[in-house]
Protein backbone atom coordinates (compact mmCIF):
# COMPACT_ATOMS: atom_id res chain seq x y z
CA UNK A 1 0.00 0.00 0.00
CA UNK A 2 1.36 3.40 -0.95
CA UNK A 3 2.10 5.89 1.77
CA UNK A 4 0.79 9.40 1.11
CA UNK A 5 1.48 12.59 3.00
CA UNK A 6 -2.29 12.75 3.47
CA UNK A 7 -4.14 9.49 2.86
CA UNK A 8 -6.93 9.39 0.24
CA UNK A 9 -10.40 9.65 1.74
CA UNK A 10 -9.25 11.61 4.78
CA UNK A 11 -10.81 15.00 5.44
CA UNK A 12 -8.33 16.72 7.77
CA UNK A 13 -8.38 20.31 8.92
CA UNK A 14 -5.56 22.54 7.69
CA UNK A 15 -3.73 22.05 11.00
CA UNK A 16 -4.12 18.24 10.77
CA UNK A 17 -2.83 18.33 7.20
CA UNK A 18 0.27 20.25 8.33
CA UNK A 19 0.93 17.68 11.08
CA UNK A 20 0.58 14.74 8.68
CA UNK A 21 2.80 16.44 6.09
CA UNK A 22 5.44 17.14 8.76
CA UNK A 23 5.50 13.48 9.80
CA UNK A 24 5.84 12.40 6.18
CA UNK A 25 8.72 14.82 5.51
CA UNK A 26 10.59 13.69 8.63
CA UNK A 27 10.00 9.99 7.90
CA UNK A 28 11.35 10.33 4.35
CA UNK A 29 14.24 12.63 5.32
CA UNK A 30 13.12 15.43 2.98
CA UNK A 31 15.29 18.47 3.65
CA UNK A 32 14.79 20.82 0.72
CA UNK A 33 11.97 21.40 -1.76
CA UNK A 34 11.43 23.61 -4.81
CA UNK A 35 7.70 24.05 -5.43
CA UNK A 36 6.40 24.73 -8.92
CA UNK A 37 3.91 27.50 -8.18
CA UNK A 38 1.41 28.44 -10.89
CA UNK A 39 -0.96 30.39 -8.63
CA UNK A 40 -3.75 27.83 -9.03
CA UNK A 41 -5.57 26.25 -6.09
CA UNK A 42 -3.40 23.10 -6.00
CA UNK A 43 0.00 24.78 -5.95
CA UNK A 44 -1.13 27.54 -3.57
CA UNK A 45 -2.35 24.97 -1.03
CA UNK A 46 0.92 23.07 -1.42
CA UNK A 47 2.79 26.32 -0.74
CA UNK A 48 0.76 27.12 2.37
CA UNK A 49 1.07 23.59 3.78
CA UNK A 50 4.81 23.36 3.11
CA UNK A 51 5.47 26.86 4.46
CA UNK A 52 3.60 26.09 7.67
CA UNK A 53 5.37 22.73 7.95
CA UNK A 54 8.79 24.32 7.43
CA UNK A 55 8.32 26.40 10.59
CA UNK A 56 8.44 23.21 12.70
CA UNK A 57 11.42 21.52 10.98
CA UNK A 58 14.84 23.07 11.72
CA UNK A 59 16.98 23.40 8.60
CA UNK A 60 14.14 22.63 6.16
CA UNK A 61 14.46 24.75 3.00
CA UNK A 62 11.47 25.76 0.91
CA UNK A 63 11.63 27.68 -2.36
CA UNK A 64 8.93 28.39 -4.94
CA UNK A 65 9.29 28.95 -8.70
CA UNK A 66 6.70 30.72 -10.86
CA UNK A 67 7.00 30.42 -14.65
CA UNK A 68 5.19 32.94 -16.84
CA UNK A 69 4.85 31.29 -20.26
CA UNK A 70 3.25 34.44 -21.74
CA UNK A 71 0.54 32.43 -23.46
CA UNK A 72 -2.58 34.05 -21.95
CA UNK A 73 -1.81 37.78 -22.32
CA UNK A 74 -3.21 39.73 -19.37
CA UNK A 75 -4.15 36.55 -17.52
CA UNK A 76 -0.51 35.41 -17.45
CA UNK A 77 0.55 38.72 -15.90
CA UNK A 78 -2.36 38.56 -13.46
CA UNK A 79 -1.10 35.16 -12.21
CA UNK A 80 2.48 36.41 -11.91
CA UNK A 81 1.38 39.47 -9.94
CA UNK A 82 -0.71 37.27 -7.63
CA UNK A 83 2.33 35.08 -6.89
CA UNK A 84 4.48 38.18 -6.32
CA UNK A 85 1.94 39.32 -3.72
CA UNK A 86 2.25 35.90 -2.06
CA UNK A 87 6.03 36.26 -2.08
CA UNK A 88 5.77 39.66 -0.40
CA UNK A 89 3.67 38.14 2.40
CA UNK A 90 5.85 35.02 2.93
CA UNK A 91 9.33 36.20 3.83
CA UNK A 92 10.49 32.73 4.97
CA UNK A 93 10.11 31.27 1.45
CA UNK A 94 12.57 32.01 -1.37
CA UNK A 95 10.75 32.84 -4.62
CA UNK A 96 12.03 32.63 -8.20
CA UNK A 97 10.33 34.15 -11.26
CA UNK A 98 10.97 33.62 -14.97
CA UNK A 99 9.26 34.64 -18.20
CA UNK A 100 9.53 32.43 -21.27
CA UNK A 101 9.00 32.99 -24.97
CA UNK A 102 7.10 29.72 -25.20
CA UNK A 103 5.72 30.25 -28.71
CA UNK A 104 9.19 31.06 -30.06
CA UNK A 105 10.70 28.03 -28.34
CA UNK A 106 7.95 25.78 -29.73
CA UNK A 107 8.54 27.03 -33.28
CA UNK A 108 12.32 26.73 -33.00
CA UNK A 109 12.23 23.16 -31.67
CA UNK A 110 9.13 22.04 -33.62
CA UNK A 111 7.18 21.18 -30.47
CA UNK A 112 3.59 21.51 -29.38
CA UNK A 113 2.90 24.44 -27.06
CA UNK A 114 2.21 22.01 -24.21
CA UNK A 115 5.50 20.14 -24.70
CA UNK A 116 7.48 23.36 -25.14
CA UNK A 117 6.14 24.72 -21.83
CA UNK A 118 6.97 21.43 -20.13
CA UNK A 119 10.57 21.43 -21.43
CA UNK A 120 11.11 25.06 -20.45
CA UNK A 121 9.62 24.52 -17.00
CA UNK A 122 11.57 21.36 -16.16
CA UNK A 123 14.85 22.69 -17.53
CA UNK A 124 14.47 25.81 -15.37
CA UNK A 125 13.54 23.77 -12.28
CA UNK A 126 16.55 21.51 -12.75
CA UNK A 127 18.89 24.50 -13.02
CA UNK A 128 17.42 26.12 -9.92
CA UNK A 129 17.82 22.89 -7.96
CA UNK A 130 21.47 22.60 -8.96
CA UNK A 131 22.27 26.22 -8.18
CA UNK A 132 20.36 26.31 -4.89
CA UNK A 133 21.35 22.77 -3.83
CA UNK A 134 17.73 21.62 -3.56
CA UNK A 135 16.96 17.92 -3.74
CA UNK A 136 13.25 17.61 -4.61
CA UNK A 137 10.76 19.39 -6.87
CA UNK A 138 7.24 19.59 -5.43
CA UNK A 139 4.10 19.83 -7.55
CA UNK A 140 0.42 20.32 -6.79
CA UNK A 141 -0.76 17.06 -8.39
CA UNK A 142 -3.84 15.72 -6.63
CA UNK A 143 -6.02 12.59 -6.55
CA UNK A 144 -8.20 13.82 -9.43
CA UNK A 145 -5.08 14.36 -11.56
CA UNK A 146 -4.06 10.78 -10.80
CA UNK A 147 -7.41 9.41 -11.94
CA UNK A 148 -7.12 11.39 -15.17
CA UNK A 149 -3.59 10.02 -15.68
CA UNK A 150 -4.88 6.47 -15.21
CA UNK A 151 -7.58 6.97 -17.86
CA UNK A 152 -5.24 8.74 -20.29
CA UNK A 153 -2.69 5.92 -20.04
CA UNK A 154 -5.42 3.31 -20.38
CA UNK A 155 -6.59 4.94 -23.61
CA UNK A 156 -2.99 5.00 -24.87
CA UNK A 157 -2.72 1.23 -24.38
CA UNK A 158 -0.24 1.56 -21.52
CA UNK A 159 1.42 -1.23 -19.54
CA UNK A 160 0.50 -1.99 -15.89
CA UNK A 161 3.28 0.40 -14.90
CA UNK A 162 1.50 3.27 -16.67
CA UNK A 163 -1.82 2.33 -15.06
CA UNK A 164 -0.46 2.77 -11.56
CA UNK A 165 -0.66 6.55 -11.93
CA UNK A 166 1.75 8.94 -10.27
CA UNK A 167 3.71 8.27 -7.09
CA UNK A 168 3.70 10.58 -4.05
CA UNK A 169 7.49 10.53 -3.96
CA UNK A 170 9.97 9.43 -6.59
CA UNK A 171 12.21 10.43 -9.46
CA UNK A 172 13.06 13.74 -7.72
CA UNK A 173 9.36 14.70 -7.63
CA UNK A 174 7.37 15.17 -4.42
CA UNK A 175 3.56 15.32 -4.67
CA UNK A 176 2.29 16.19 -1.19
CA UNK A 177 -1.35 16.62 -2.32
CA UNK A 178 -1.69 13.36 -4.24
CA UNK A 179 -4.08 11.91 -1.65
CA UNK A 180 -6.42 14.92 -1.78
CA UNK A 181 -9.31 15.52 -4.18
CA UNK A 182 -9.97 18.95 -5.71
CA UNK A 183 -12.89 19.36 -3.30
CA UNK A 184 -10.56 18.66 -0.37
CA UNK A 185 -8.08 21.24 -1.68
CA UNK A 186 -10.68 24.00 -1.94
CA UNK A 187 -11.92 23.21 1.57
CA UNK A 188 -8.41 23.30 3.05
CA UNK A 189 -7.67 26.61 1.34
CA UNK A 190 -10.73 28.08 3.07
CA UNK A 191 -9.44 26.68 6.38
CA UNK A 192 -5.89 28.03 5.96
CA UNK A 193 -4.70 30.81 8.28
CA UNK A 194 -3.46 34.11 6.85
CA UNK A 195 -5.11 33.36 3.55
CA UNK A 196 -4.99 35.90 0.77
CA UNK A 197 -7.87 37.39 -1.14
CA UNK A 198 -8.46 35.98 -3.68
CA UNK A 199 -7.41 32.51 -2.46
CA UNK A 200 -5.98 31.46 -5.85
CA UNK A 201 -6.04 32.17 -9.58
CA UNK A 202 -8.03 30.20 -12.16
CA UNK A 203 -6.46 29.34 -15.52
CA UNK A 204 -9.25 29.89 -18.06
CA UNK A 205 -7.71 27.39 -20.48
CA UNK A 206 -8.51 24.62 -17.98
CA UNK A 207 -12.19 25.30 -18.65
CA UNK A 208 -11.78 24.44 -22.34
CA UNK A 209 -11.79 20.84 -23.54
CA UNK A 210 -9.24 21.27 -26.34
CA UNK A 211 -6.63 19.11 -24.59
CA UNK A 212 -7.29 15.45 -23.87
CA UNK A 213 -6.84 15.82 -20.11
CA UNK A 214 -9.26 18.76 -20.01
CA UNK A 215 -11.75 16.75 -22.10
CA UNK A 216 -11.63 13.93 -19.53
CA UNK A 217 -11.80 16.38 -16.61
CA UNK A 218 -14.58 18.62 -17.90
CA UNK A 219 -16.79 16.22 -19.86
CA UNK A 220 -16.10 12.51 -19.36
CA UNK A 221 -15.43 12.17 -15.63
CA UNK A 222 -18.48 14.24 -14.57
CA UNK A 223 -20.69 11.96 -16.69
CA UNK A 224 -19.07 8.84 -15.24
CA UNK A 225 -19.56 10.15 -11.69
CA UNK A 226 -23.24 10.77 -12.43
CA UNK A 227 -23.70 7.09 -13.38
CA UNK A 228 -21.23 5.32 -11.09
CA UNK A 229 -21.50 6.14 -7.41
CA UNK A 230 -18.12 5.79 -5.75
CA UNK A 231 -16.24 6.15 -9.04
CA UNK A 232 -13.33 8.05 -7.46
CA UNK A 233 -12.80 5.41 -4.77
CA UNK A 234 -12.94 2.68 -7.40
CA UNK A 235 -10.33 4.43 -9.58
CA UNK A 236 -8.06 5.02 -6.57
CA UNK A 237 -8.33 1.31 -5.69
CA UNK A 238 -7.44 0.41 -9.28
CA UNK A 239 -4.36 2.65 -9.13
CA UNK A 240 -3.18 0.97 -5.92
CA UNK A 241 -3.82 -2.54 -7.29
CA UNK A 242 -2.00 -1.70 -10.53
CA UNK A 243 0.98 -0.47 -8.54
CA UNK A 244 1.14 -3.75 -6.63
CA UNK A 245 0.68 -5.73 -9.85
CA UNK A 246 3.49 -3.72 -11.46
CA UNK A 247 5.79 -4.35 -8.49
CA UNK A 248 4.98 -8.07 -8.65
CA UNK A 249 5.71 -8.12 -12.38
CA UNK A 250 9.07 -6.40 -11.92
CA UNK A 251 9.96 -8.85 -9.15
CA UNK A 252 9.00 -11.85 -11.30
CA UNK A 253 11.07 -10.54 -14.22
CA UNK A 254 14.07 -9.88 -11.97
CA UNK A 255 13.86 -13.37 -10.45
CA UNK A 256 13.54 -14.96 -13.89
CA UNK A 257 16.58 -13.11 -15.19
CA UNK A 258 18.59 -14.05 -12.11
CA UNK A 259 17.61 -17.73 -12.26
CA UNK A 260 18.34 -18.05 -15.99
CA UNK A 261 21.77 -16.43 -15.88
CA UNK A 262 20.89 -13.67 -18.29
CA UNK A 263 24.15 -11.76 -18.78
CA UNK A 264 23.67 -8.30 -17.26
CA UNK A 265 20.38 -7.75 -19.09
CA UNK A 266 22.20 -7.51 -22.41
CA UNK A 267 20.93 -10.66 -24.06
CA UNK A 268 18.01 -13.07 -23.60
CA UNK A 269 17.86 -16.38 -25.45
CA UNK A 270 14.68 -17.27 -27.31
CA UNK A 271 14.45 -20.52 -25.36
CA UNK A 272 14.43 -18.54 -22.10
CA UNK A 273 11.80 -16.12 -23.39
CA UNK A 274 9.53 -19.07 -24.19
CA UNK A 275 9.95 -20.36 -20.62
CA UNK A 276 8.49 -17.17 -19.16
CA UNK A 277 4.66 -17.34 -18.93
CA UNK A 278 4.24 -13.78 -20.30
CA UNK A 279 6.86 -13.10 -23.04
CA UNK A 280 5.45 -9.67 -23.97
CA UNK A 281 5.62 -8.56 -20.32
CA UNK A 282 9.17 -9.90 -20.02
CA UNK A 283 10.34 -7.95 -23.09
CA UNK A 284 8.57 -4.75 -22.07
CA UNK A 285 9.89 -4.89 -18.48
CA UNK A 286 13.40 -5.68 -19.70
CA UNK A 287 13.49 -2.74 -22.11
CA UNK A 288 11.34 -0.13 -20.37
CA UNK A 289 14.37 1.58 -18.73
CA UNK A 290 15.69 2.15 -22.27
CA UNK A 291 12.39 3.69 -23.41
CA UNK A 292 9.98 1.48 -25.34
CA UNK A 293 6.29 1.64 -26.19
CA UNK A 294 3.94 -1.28 -25.66
CA UNK A 295 3.37 -1.35 -29.44
CA UNK A 296 7.09 -1.76 -30.16
CA UNK A 297 7.42 -4.39 -27.41
CA UNK A 298 4.60 -6.35 -29.06
CA UNK A 299 6.30 -6.07 -32.45
CA UNK A 300 9.51 -7.50 -30.95
CA UNK A 301 7.58 -10.24 -29.15
CA UNK A 302 5.80 -11.20 -32.38
CA UNK A 303 9.21 -11.59 -34.01
CA UNK A 304 10.37 -14.19 -31.48
CA UNK A 305 10.62 -17.44 -33.46
CA UNK A 306 8.64 -20.56 -32.67
CA UNK A 307 11.33 -23.04 -31.66
CA UNK A 308 9.30 -25.93 -33.08
CA UNK A 309 9.28 -24.52 -36.61
CA UNK A 310 12.02 -24.54 -39.21
CA UNK A 311 10.90 -21.40 -41.07
CA UNK A 312 11.86 -19.00 -38.29
CA UNK A 313 12.71 -15.35 -39.07
CA UNK A 314 16.33 -14.74 -39.94
CA UNK A 315 18.73 -12.84 -37.71
CA UNK A 316 19.52 -9.17 -38.23
CA UNK A 317 16.20 -7.46 -37.50
CA UNK A 318 16.64 -4.46 -35.21
CA UNK A 319 14.60 -1.84 -33.33
CA UNK A 320 15.88 1.49 -31.99
CA UNK A 321 14.82 2.41 -28.44
CA UNK A 322 14.14 5.89 -27.10
CA UNK A 323 17.63 6.27 -25.57
CA UNK A 324 19.32 5.40 -28.87
CA UNK A 325 20.28 1.82 -27.98
CA UNK A 326 19.12 -1.02 -30.24
CA UNK A 327 17.56 -4.45 -29.92
CA UNK A 328 18.97 -6.87 -32.48
CA UNK A 329 17.83 -10.39 -33.33
CA UNK A 330 20.46 -13.12 -33.62
CA UNK A 331 19.95 -16.76 -34.55
CA UNK A 332 19.26 -17.65 -30.93
CA UNK A 333 18.56 -14.49 -28.91
CA UNK A 334 17.51 -10.89 -28.55
CA UNK A 335 20.58 -8.74 -27.95
CA UNK A 336 20.73 -5.21 -26.56
CA UNK A 337 23.40 -2.97 -28.04
CA UNK A 338 23.81 -0.13 -25.52
CA UNK A 339 25.22 3.24 -26.43
CA UNK A 340 24.59 5.26 -23.26
CA UNK A 341 26.61 5.52 -20.09
CA UNK A 342 24.16 4.10 -17.58
CA UNK A 343 24.19 0.66 -19.18
CA UNK A 344 27.98 0.71 -19.54
CA UNK A 345 28.20 1.43 -15.83
CA UNK A 346 25.81 -1.42 -15.15
CA UNK A 347 27.86 -3.81 -17.29
CA UNK A 348 31.12 -3.09 -15.47
CA UNK A 349 31.66 -5.93 -13.01
CA UNK A 350 35.39 -6.45 -12.53
CA UNK A 351 35.60 -4.11 -9.53
CA UNK A 352 38.36 -1.95 -10.97
CA UNK A 353 37.66 1.76 -11.22
CA UNK A 354 40.56 2.28 -13.62
CA UNK A 355 38.91 -0.05 -16.14
CA UNK A 356 35.89 2.23 -16.43
CA UNK A 357 37.30 4.36 -19.24
CA UNK A 358 34.62 3.01 -21.57
CA UNK A 359 31.84 4.01 -19.19
CA UNK A 360 32.99 7.28 -17.69
CA UNK A 361 35.22 10.15 -18.53
CA UNK A 362 38.80 9.90 -17.28
CA UNK A 363 39.60 10.67 -13.69
CA UNK A 364 40.74 14.25 -13.28
CA UNK A 365 42.93 15.70 -10.56
CA UNK A 366 41.79 19.19 -9.56
CA UNK A 367 43.44 21.83 -7.40
CA UNK A 368 41.23 23.27 -4.63
CA UNK A 369 39.85 26.71 -5.43
CA UNK A 370 36.82 28.84 -4.76
CA UNK A 371 35.41 27.93 -8.18
CA UNK A 372 35.88 24.19 -7.59
CA UNK A 373 34.21 24.36 -4.18
CA UNK A 374 31.25 26.16 -5.77
CA UNK A 375 30.99 23.41 -8.41
CA UNK A 376 31.07 20.79 -5.66
CA UNK A 377 28.27 22.60 -3.83
CA UNK A 378 25.91 22.41 -6.83
CA UNK A 379 27.14 19.08 -8.26
CA UNK A 380 24.53 16.70 -9.63
CA UNK A 381 24.38 12.97 -9.00
CA UNK A 382 26.07 12.42 -12.38
CA UNK A 383 29.47 13.44 -10.98
CA UNK A 384 31.53 12.90 -7.87
CA UNK A 385 34.39 14.81 -6.23
CA UNK A 386 36.58 12.69 -3.92
CA UNK A 387 39.44 13.32 -1.49
CA UNK A 388 41.31 10.08 -2.28
CA UNK A 389 42.84 8.62 -5.48
CA UNK A 390 41.09 5.95 -7.60
CA UNK A 391 43.02 3.11 -5.94
CA UNK A 392 41.03 3.74 -2.74
CA UNK A 393 37.72 2.83 -4.39
CA UNK A 394 36.06 -0.15 -6.04
CA UNK A 395 32.77 -1.04 -7.68
CA UNK A 396 30.31 -3.66 -6.53
CA UNK A 397 26.68 -4.60 -6.97
CA UNK A 398 24.02 -3.85 -4.32
CA UNK A 399 23.49 -6.28 -1.45
CA UNK A 400 20.38 -6.78 0.63
CA UNK A 401 20.32 -4.27 3.48
CA UNK A 402 22.84 -1.87 1.90
CA UNK A 403 22.59 1.64 3.34
CA UNK A 404 24.03 4.90 2.07
CA UNK A 405 25.05 7.62 4.52
CA UNK A 406 23.21 10.89 3.95
CA UNK A 407 24.70 14.36 4.20
CA UNK A 408 24.90 15.68 7.75
CA UNK A 409 22.24 18.13 8.90
CA UNK A 410 23.15 21.58 10.16
CA UNK A 411 23.03 20.17 13.68
CA UNK A 412 25.59 17.52 12.74
CA UNK A 413 23.15 14.58 12.80
CA UNK A 414 24.04 11.71 10.46
CA UNK A 415 21.37 9.45 8.98
CA UNK A 416 21.49 6.65 6.46
CA UNK A 417 18.99 5.28 3.98
CA UNK A 418 18.42 1.90 2.41
CA UNK A 419 19.86 1.80 -1.10
CA UNK A 420 16.75 -0.08 -2.20
CA UNK A 421 14.61 2.88 -1.03
CA UNK A 422 16.89 5.36 -2.84
CA UNK A 423 16.53 3.40 -6.09
CA UNK A 424 12.78 3.08 -5.66
CA UNK A 425 12.41 6.82 -5.12
CA UNK A 426 14.59 7.43 -8.20
CA UNK A 427 12.16 5.24 -10.20
CA UNK A 428 14.79 2.61 -11.03
CA UNK A 429 12.79 -0.45 -12.15
CA UNK A 430 13.04 -3.40 -9.79
CA UNK A 431 14.49 -5.58 -12.54
CA UNK A 432 17.45 -3.21 -12.99
CA UNK A 433 18.36 -2.50 -9.37
CA UNK A 434 20.62 -5.51 -8.98
CA UNK A 435 22.68 -4.36 -11.98
CA UNK A 436 23.41 -0.79 -10.79
CA UNK A 437 27.00 -0.56 -9.53
CA UNK A 438 27.94 1.24 -6.34
CA UNK A 439 31.21 3.08 -5.77
CA UNK A 440 32.66 1.86 -2.46
CA UNK A 441 35.46 3.11 -0.22
CA UNK A 442 37.70 0.03 0.03
CA UNK A 443 38.84 0.73 3.57
CA UNK A 444 35.58 1.72 5.25
CA UNK A 445 33.23 -0.26 3.00
CA UNK A 446 30.88 2.73 2.87
CA UNK A 447 28.90 3.56 -0.26
CA UNK A 448 30.27 6.76 -1.76
CA UNK A 449 28.20 7.13 -4.93
CA UNK A 450 25.28 5.58 -6.79
CA UNK A 451 26.07 6.93 -10.29
CA UNK A 452 23.36 9.14 -11.67
CA UNK A 453 21.20 8.67 -8.58
CA UNK A 454 22.78 9.91 -5.34
CA UNK A 455 26.06 11.02 -3.80
CA UNK A 456 26.71 9.56 -0.35
CA UNK A 457 27.54 11.65 2.69
CA UNK A 458 30.99 10.14 3.09
CA UNK A 459 34.43 10.91 1.60
CA UNK A 460 33.53 14.59 1.45
CA UNK A 461 35.85 17.38 0.35
CA UNK A 462 37.09 19.90 2.93
CA UNK A 463 39.69 22.67 3.10
CA UNK A 464 42.38 20.16 4.15
CA UNK A 465 42.33 18.48 0.70
CA UNK A 466 45.39 19.31 -1.39
CA UNK A 467 44.07 17.34 -4.38
CA UNK A 468 40.53 16.64 -5.52
CA UNK A 469 39.77 13.58 -7.65
CA UNK A 470 36.86 13.99 -10.05
CA UNK A 471 34.81 11.42 -11.95
CA UNK A 472 31.59 11.84 -13.95
CA UNK A 473 29.26 9.83 -16.13
CA UNK A 474 30.29 10.15 -19.76
CA UNK A 475 27.26 11.70 -21.47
Amino acid sequence: MREFAIQPGEAPTFRDAVRKLRNYILTHDIRSVLLGLSGGADSVLALRLLAETAKDIPGFRLAAAHANFQLRAEESMRDENFVRELAFSMSDVEFFFERFDTLGYAREHKLSIEMAARELRHSWWDRLCREADIRLIATGHNADDNEETLLLNLLRGSSPRGLRGMSPLGDRIFRPLLGLSRKDILRLLEDAPDKSSPLFMTDSTNLHSDYRRNFLRNEILPQLRSRWEGLDSALQNSIELQEEASALTEYAVAEFIRNHNVDDLNEIAYKDIHLFPAPLTLIFSWLSPRGISTAKAREIADHIPDLNRSDNPTAGRHWTLDDGSRIVTTDSSLRLEPINSELCIANQSNGNVNDLHHATSEWKILAPSKEIFEKIRVASADEVYLPHPPSCYEWRRPKKGDRILLFPTKGGRRKSKLVSDVMREAAVPFARRQFINLLINKESGEIVWIPGIRRGGTDLIDEKCHKIFYLNLHK
